[in-house]
């Protein structure tokens, strides 16, 4: 399954903390509540409010975001070079209704794409190990049993992935697309919520570290 991550940044200082301190500072206080997986009652509430929202089995939004890593080392600039021209670390999340990041895999070189991001983290590795969660929802007369993900067009044609539909033309895909692109935002959200807190990875060995403490909770 996925993992929460919902960690509250001003606990440390990256001016004070060493790096390796401030990731053992967090892990010592937000292992038990947040580290961890979804509880029973984790899942009982995402799934309800995802039917309530129209999609029964959805427990959240999957995207990628780039990380811009402002003092990359000369020597990895070519591999952590973007399509704008600038040196990033790719963030991969799963992002609840209420912007709590569910998992988090940070470190691909931003001159990777979503797709190449995909096959690195451990998010489908319950899947592939055949203990998936089970759960039994019904759409139009047809009965599932596993979980999904909101998704954009560049992840590929999985059952675990719901995407919008490209060429939509009856009005029941096109309001389809308009709910499934508006609930998506929930991860967009998310990520522009980090950025404009916390910015970019600054130093040149810290930047996991500055991720991990910024992929946090939002607090309603």
């Amino acid at each position: 399954m996925v993992y929460a991550v919902t960690l509250e940044p001003r606990i440390c200082s990256r001016y004070v903390l060493s790096p390796e301190l401030k990731l053992n500072t967090v892990e010592t206080l937000y292992t038990r509540d947040c580290l961890r997986r979804p509880t029973p009652r984790d899942l009982q509430r995402l799934l309800q409010k995802s039917k309530a929202r129209g999609f029964p089995g959805m427990i959240g939004s999957i995207d990628c975001m780039h990380w811009q890593w402002k003092n990359c080392p000369t020597t990895w600039q070519v591999d952590y070079g973007n399509r704008k021209g600038q040196k990033s670390i790719i963030l991969e999340a799963v992002v609840g209704f209420d912007t709590r990041v569910w998992h988090a895999f940070f470190g691909v070189a931003g001159s990777q794409n979503d797709l190449n991001v995909l096959c690195q983290p451990p998010v489908f590795n319950d899947v592939l190990r055949g203990e998936a969660l089970n759960i039994t929802y019904e759409i139009n007369n047809t009965v599932y049993q596993n979980v999904y993900y909101l998704a954009n067009d560049i992840y590929p044609r999985w059952t675990t992935f719901v995407k919008s539909i490209p060429h939509h033309r009856s009005h029941k895909q096109k309001l389809f697309v308009a709910y499934q692109e508006g609930y998506r935002k929930d991860v967009e959200r998310c990520f522009g919520i980090l950025q404009a807190r916390h910015g970019g990875a600054e130093g040149k060995g810290d930047a996991k570290g500055d991720m991990k403490l910024a992929c946090r909770k939002q607090c309603g």
